[in-house]
């Protein structure tokens, strides 16, 4: 048990991402993304629909970006932390995963700003 919670210390520490870390230019999440797109085996569905759509950039399904990034501990850190500073989770979002889902088909994916989403998190 001490050894897995050390891990899990370990793991935290050495994550770019911090708790109330909310990247807000998103290099952190393009570089979650790049990363995958280029380690991605040919095979991998998800990476193949992002690049016949055009690349992270050209891709309007944000489903499948903020899937890819919440699957990192990084990306969820971030999403988890633009979410709680935006007073989120309220009954109507409260994952970060769809925290990102609908900011992102409402403001631009990439870049954060605070307050955008206050009328989906304010009950």
């Amino acid at each position: 048990m001490r050894m897995v919670v050390l891990i899990v210390i370990l793991v935290l520490l050495s994550c770019p991402a911090r708790a109330g870390e909310t990247d807000p230019n998103g290099g952190q999440l393009r570089s979650i993304v790049e990363n995958y797109l280029k380690s991605a085996s040919p095979s991998d569905e998800t990476a193949k629909k992002v690049k016949e759509m055009g690349g992270m950039d050209a891709t309007n399904d944000y489903l499948l970006l903020c899937s890819i990034e919440i699957a990192t501990g990084v990306g969820f850190l971030i999403w988890d932390s633009r979410m709680r500073a935006d007073s989120c989770p309220s009954k109507m979002i409260s994952t970060p995963g769809y925290y990102c889902e609908i900011y992102s088909r409402n403001h631009d994916h990439w870049n954060w700003q605070q307050g955008l989403m206050d009328n989906y998190c304010k009950e």
